[in-house]
């Protein structure tokens, strides 16, 4: 189990660093393998978080908030929060509706009381 543990992380290391460099396809092909090889709330954590953050690259955050909310919901994390939270902004910055605007504030104010749990 430790290698592969050191496998996902490596593979979704390695996505990131497709990412930083604009191949976003190829991070997400490479993400979803990971998600389906490997059962780890970490690695599925932080694959999750990596593909939120392209979806808002790519300028599509309302993807970004389908793919990371529901993981969200089962069990948060800093970083994924930290990934939605810029979802929520830029959705709210696409189309400048009110009600994107208070699900912004909402998930900020969740955001905030997650982490003082996790305190």
């Amino acid at each position: 189990m430790g290698s592969d543990l050191a496998e996902a992380r490596l593979a979704v290391q390695t996505a990131t660093l497709l990412r930083k460099s604009g191949r976003h396809e190829m991070a997400l092909d490479l993400l979803d393998d990971v998600v389906d090889r490997f059962r780890h709330d970490d690695v599925e954590a932080a694959a999750y978080t990596c593909a939120v953050a392209i979806h808002c690259d790519r300028g599509d955050p309302a993807m970004a908030l389908a793919v990371g909310r529901p993981l969200w919901d089962r069990g948060p994390t800093a970083e994924l929060g930290n990934a939605l939270v810029r979802a929520y902004w830029e959705r709210f910055e696409q189309t400048g509706l009110l009600d994107d605007r208070d699900d912004w504030l909402a998930f900020k104010d969740e955001l905030d009381a997650a982490h003082e749990n996790a305190s």
